[in-house]
């Protein structure tokens, strides 16, 4: 019975913002007050797509699983963007963040458009029926 209300707590809207709530919250807590900013990262980097997978339908499941190994790559290559420019360039936080942000952005809609690119000439499905 507990399992089943905290499943329908979880599983409900108000369940995903009290967890993305509490995700923020818990990385903002970590790295300015408690001063640990290794594990503030290790929140941030939680991979939230594979607990998200209890989310998508059964029959949709196993595409999501394939399309998050693609995703993944894209939010690395932002994730080191992002890296470099406050590194390397030396830009303010805020337009690292911005510009990391237009790489996953870039990145991410390219990989939309040639997986329905391929999916259309018949090369590789973008999504699942079911």
């Amino acid at each position: 019975m507990v399992l089943g209300i905290l499943n329908k707590l979880l599983t409900s809207v108000y369940g995903n913002f009290l967890i993305g709530g509490f995700t923020v919250a818990g990385i903002s807590y970590f790295s300015n007050t408690i001063n640990n900013t290794l594990l503030a990262s290790l929140i941030a980097s939680i991979p939230i797509g594979m607990p998200c997978s209890i989310f998508v339908n059964d029959k949709k499941v196993q595409s999501y699983s394939q399309q998050m190994v693609i995703m993944g790559l894209v939010l690395w290559l932002s994730v080191v963007a992002n890296w470099y420019f406050i590194n390397k360039r030396k830009f303010n936080k805020y337009k690292s963040v911005s510009y990391s942000m237009l790489v996953y952005l870039v990145l991410g809609l390219a990989v939309l458009v040639i997986k329905s690119y391929s999916s259309s000439k018949g090369v590789a499905p973008l999504t699942e029926k079911g």
